[in-house]
C-alpha cells in the first residue's frame, strides 16, 4: 500500500488530518524508515490547532508534516464522522520500540535538560523493558521560547551518533518547531516524531489513564484531575476547539444565510459543551477555579470569540502580552538569520569542492567572514532574548508575590472569623438556635470554614513554589546571558582574526597565483611533519612503557618491590578511556572535519575548537604521561600531546602558555592526572603559541587512536 499517495486526509481548521487506523499507521512509519525516506510524524490534538489558528507559522509546520496523527477524540468528532478512530501517540512509541529492538536500527531521544523523567530513569526503563534496544538519549537546551533552535552541540553528537529514528519529548509546541528545524540537520535520520509526555508514562512518574477512559475518549479528565494548571489546555480543547469548528462550518456552507433553527443548534452545542465542562471542573478547588477565572479571560479576548472589555485585562497581563509579541518577533528574526547561515555554509561547501587557487580560497573566507558576522548578529538575538525572557518571569515573580498577598488577606479574613465561631462552644451555639436544623447548619459552617483555611494554605504553599522556581529561573537565565555575552565577545575577536588571516594571505601572495600555491604546499608539509613528529614521538612513549611494565612483572616475580615513577599507583592510566572538557566551556565552533574549515582544501580539520577566551586555563582530559610539550614561540604552534591507555592520545593546541609542571613531567615521566591545569588556551591571530592560519580565541582539542584523529565528541560527557 502507497500511502503517500492514497492516504485520506481530512482537514480541520485547515490542517490535514490522517484518516488511519493505528496498525496502519505503524505499517506506514516502518515502510518510510525501511526505504529512509524522511518524514516527520505528529500526534495533534485539538490544542494543537487552537494554537495553530492563531500563530501562522505553527499552522505552517503542521501542513509541512508528512503524516498528522489523530490522537485526539475531539478531531474525530470535529470530522463529523470521516475520521473513524483514534491513533494513540504512546502506543505507536511502545510498539515502534517493540519492533526495533534487536534489530542495528538506531533510536534517538530527545528529553528537555529538566523533565519529569530523567535521562537515567528513562535510561533504566528502557533497558529493563527493551534489553536489545539500540538507543540513545540526549537533552536539549531548547529555552521556553517554542521556536528557538537547540544548540549546535546536541546536533553534533546527534550526527555523531546517525540515529535513524528519533524521539523528541520536548512538549508541544516546542518539538514541532525543534522537528521543522532539526530535520535538514541531521541527515542520517529518516523518521521523527514527537512524542510529548508518552515517557513520562513509560517511566511510571506520571499515571496514565485507565484503560477505559481511554477508549472513551476522556484522557484530558483524567490529566486535569492530577494537574488543575492544564487548564488552560482543557479550555482550548473543550471549548475554544468547537466553537472554531462550528464556526468554520457554518462559514463553509453554500447558503451565505443559516436558519434560525441552525443558529439555536450551534448555541445549544456551544452551551452543552460550556454546561458539561463547568460540571467537570466545579469539583477541583479554589486554585483551580481562580485559574479557570485568569485563563478565560486571556483566551476569549479574540475578536471572534464572544464580546469581551477590555477592563477585564489588567495592567499586568497587558505588559506580559507585549513581552511575549516581543519574544515571538526576536524568535522570528532569529529563524530568518539562521536560514542566511543555512545559505552560506551550503555556499562554503559547493566553494570547498572547487579547485585550489587564490581566488577560491579568498571567495571561502569571505563567505566564512559573512557567516560569523550572521552568528554574531544571532548571539547579540540570543542575548536580546534571554533578557526579554528574565523581564518576562520578572513581571510573572511580582504578579505571584501579589498572589500571595491576596491569599494572605483571605487566610486572615478566615482564621478571624473562625475564631470568633470557635470561641463559642457547641452548647452555646445549640441555645442561641431555635431548632436543630440551625444547630446543624451553624457546625457545618464551621467545618467547611477550616476546609476553606487548609486550602487557602496549600495554595499559599504551591504559589510560594513557584515563586521559588520562577526565582531559580531567572538567576539562571542571567547566568546564561553572562555566558552569551563571554561567547559574543570571542565571536567578535573571531572575526578581525578572519579578517586578519585574508589580510596576511594577500600580503603573503601579492595577488599572485604562483606565490599562494607555494605558501599552500609549505603549510601542508608543516602540517605533516607535525604529524608525523606526532605520531614517532608516541610510538617512543609507548614502547618505553611497555618495557617498563614487563621489567616491573619481573621485579614483582622475583620479589623486589622497587617501582619506577612511570607506572604509579591509583591512576586510571590503561582503563577504559572516559574523557572530561578541557576547559569549561562547551560552544564547539568548528568540529572534527568539519565542512566549513576555510583551510580543509589544504588539510582536514583533525580535532574540535570549542571557543573559549584567550588565557584559560586547559586541564589534562584524562590522565597520561607528557610525550611532547612543544613551545613555538611567538610566531610558531604550541601544543601538548598526552598519551593515554589503549593506544588514545589527546593533544592540546593553539595554546598561549605550557605549565611548568609538564616540562618537569615530561623528563622525569609523571603522570599528568585527569583534570590537572597543563596550560592556557590562546588562538588569537598573531599572539605566541596560535601558529599560522588561526582565526580567533580557542582551544583545539584533539583524540587520536593508534596515531590516527578521531572524533572525540562521543567520549565526552
Amino acid at each position: 500500500m502507497c500511502y503517500t499517495s492514497t492516504m485520506q486526509k481530512i482537514e480541520i481548521l485547515g490542517i490535514p488530518i490522517a484518516n488511519i487506523t493505528q496498525a496502519e499507521a505503524l505499517k506506514y512509519i516502518l515502510d518510510r524508515l525501511q526505504k529512509r525516506t524522511q518524514t516527520s510524524v505528529f500526534t495533534p490534538g485539538p490544542e494543537f490547532l487552537v494554537r495553530a489558528n492563531k500563530n501562522a507559522r505553527f499552522h505552517q509546520i503542521l501542513r509541512k508534516a508528512d503524516i498528522l496523527l489523530p490522537d485526539g477524540t475531539g478531531l474525530i468528532l470535529a470530522s463529523f464522522g470521516k475520521i473513524h478512530t483514534r491513533v494513540i501517540g504512546a502506543d505507536i512509541v511502545l510498539a515502534l520500540m517493540e519492533k526495533l529492538k534487536g534489530t542495528e536500527q538506531k533510536i534517538g531521544i530527545v528529553l528537555p535538560i529538566v523533565s519529569l523523567s530523567s535521562k537515567e530513569t528513562l535510561t533504566k526503563s528502557l533497558r529493563e523493558k527493551f534489553p536489545n534496544l539500540n538507543f540513545k538519549i540526549y537533552e536539549s537546551r531548547t529555552p521556553d521560547i517554542t521556536d528557538r533552535a537547540p544548540e549546535d552541540n546536541l546536533f553534533q553528537m546527534m550526527n555523531t551518533y546517525a540515529p535513524d529514528l528519533v524521539f523528541v519529548a520536548l512538549g508541544s509546541p516546542k518539538q514541532e518547531y525543534w522537528i521543522n528545524h532539526a530535520r535538514n540537520i541531521l541527515k542520517n535520520a529518516s523518521i521523527f516524531i514527537g512524542v510529548g509526555g508518552t515517557f513520562d508514562y513509560f517511566t511510571g512518574v506520571f499515571p496514565r489513564a485507565p484503560l477505559w477512559m481511554r477508549k472513551i475518549g476522556i484522557e484530558w479528565l483524567w490529566r486535569f484531575s492530577l494537574e488543575p494548571k492544564r487548564f488552560k489546555r482543557i479550555y482550548n480543547a473543550v471549548i475554544i476547539f468547537p466553537y472554531l469548528v462550528c464556526k468554520e462550518k457554518l462559514q463553509r456552507s453554500k447558503k451565505s444565510k443559516i436558519t434560525s433553527t441552525k443558529k439555536m443548534l450551534l448555541a445549544g452545542v456551544i452551551a452543552s459543551v460550556w454546561f458539561l465542562s463547568q460540571q467537570t471542573l466545579s469539583a477541583h478547588s479554589i486554585q483551580a477555579q481562580d485559574e479557570t477565572e485568569t485563563n478565560t479571560n486571556q483566551e476569549t479576548s479574540e475578536e471572534d470569540l464572544p464580546a469581551q472589555t477590555e477592563d477585564d485585562t489588567s495592567e499586568e497581563d497587558e505588559v506580559l502580552q507585549d513581552l511575549n509579541a516581543k519574544l515571538e518577533e526576536t524568535v522570528e528574526e532569529i529563524e530568518l538569520i539562521e536560514e542566511k547561515i543555512d545559505q552560506l555554509n551550503k555556499t562554503i561547501e559547493i566553494k570547498q569542492q572547487e579547485q585550489l587557487t587564490l581566488k577560491s580560497q579568498l571567495d571561502v573566507i569571505d563567505t566564512s567572514i559573512q557567516k560569523t558576522e550572521k552568528e554574531i548578529e544571532i548571539k547579540e538575538k540570543e542575548i536580546e532574548l534571554l533578557e526579554l525572557e528574565i523581564e518576562e518571569l520578572q513581571q510573572k515573580i511580582l504578579q505571584k508575590t501579589e498572589e500571595i498577598q491576596l491569599q494572605k488577606k483571605y487566610l486572615a479574613e478566615t482564621l478571624r472569623t473562625l475564631y470568633v465561631k470557635e470561641d463559642t462552644t457547641y452548647l452555646e451555639v445549640l441555645l442561641l438556635h431555635e431548632s436543630f436544623s440551625d444547630f446543624f447548619t451553624e457546625i457545618t459552617y464551621l467545618e467547611e470554614l477550616e476546609k476553606e483555611t487548609k486550602n487557602t494554605l496549600e495554595n499559599i504553599k504551591n504559589i510560594k513554589r513557584e515563586l521559588e522556581e520562577k526565582k531559580i529561573s531567572v538567576e539562571r537565565k542571567k547566568s546564561d546571558v553572562v555566558q552569551m555575552k563571554n561567547s559574543l565577545t570571542i565571536r567578535h575577536e573571531e572575526l578581525q582574526g578572519e579578517k586578519k588571516v585574508k589580510a596576511d594571505i594577500l600580503t603573503q601572495t601579492a595577488l599572485d597565483e604562483e606565490k599562494f600555491q607555494g605558501l599552500v604546499e609549505e603549510v601542508r608539509k608543516e602540517q605533516l611533519s607535525t604529524d608525523s613528529e606526532m605520531r614517532a614521538i608516541e610510538q617512543q612513549v609507548r614502547e618505553r612503557i611497555a618495557k617498563i611494565e614487563e621489567e616491573k612483572k619481573k621485579k614483582d616475580g622475583e620479589g623486589e618491590g622497587d617501582e619506577d615513577p612511570l607506572l604509579e599507583d591509583d591512576s586510571d592510566f590503561g582503563g577504559p578511556l572516559a574523557l572530561s572538557w578541557p576547559i569549561a566551556g562547551r560552544e564547539i565552533t568548528c568540529g572534527f572535519d568539519c565542512a566549513d574549515y576555510p583551510f580543509r582544501r589544504y588539510f582536514k580539520h583533525s580535532g574540535m575548537d570549542i571557543a573559549t577566551p584567550q588565557g584559560t586555563k586547559v586541564s589534562a582530559a584524562a590522565s597520561g604521561y607528557v610525550a611532547i610539550a612543544k613551545d613555538g614561540g611567538a610566531t610558531g604552534y604550541t601544543y601538548i600531546m598526552l598519551v593515554h591507555g589503549d593506544g588514545y592520545a589527546t593533544v592540546y593546541g593553539h595554546l598561549s602558555a605550557i605549565e611548568s609542571s609538564v616540562y618537569e613531567k615530561l623528563e622525569t615521566g609523571r603522570l599528568v592526572r585527569k583534570g590537572e591545569i597543563i596550560g592556557r588556551s590562546g588562538g588569537t591571530p598573531g599572539t605566541p603559541g596560535a601558529g599560522r592560519f588561526s582565526t580567533g580565541p580557542h582551544l583545539h582539542f584533539e583524540l587520536r587512536e593508534n596515531g590516527i584523529p578521531i572524533n572525540p565528541v562521543p567520549f565526552l560527557p
